[in-house]
């Protein structure tokens, strides 16, 4: 497994724990099991930086992809 498919997973990952986390909190909060800002706050920092991460890694893949 080459650079460019190792971060095609890596950004799949991320992204999907983004959605799995987005999920998580929505069912709490259309529950009321939890009305807390406190928690999508720490949601949407996790977000952020799991996105950030995930496109980091996307790029670093076309990149690996057009040079092999």
């Amino acid at each position: 497994m080459g650079v460019a498919a190792f971060c095609g997973w890596l950004t799949v990952t991320l992204f999907g724990t983004v959605l799995a986390g987005t999920a998580i909190m929505s069912v709490l909060t259309l529950t009321g099991l939890t009305r807390s800002p406190a928690g999508w706050k720490g949601l949407l920092a996790a977000a952020g930086v799991a996105l950030v991460s995930a496109l980091v890694s996307a790029l670093i893949g076309a990149i690996a992809g057009a040079l092999a």
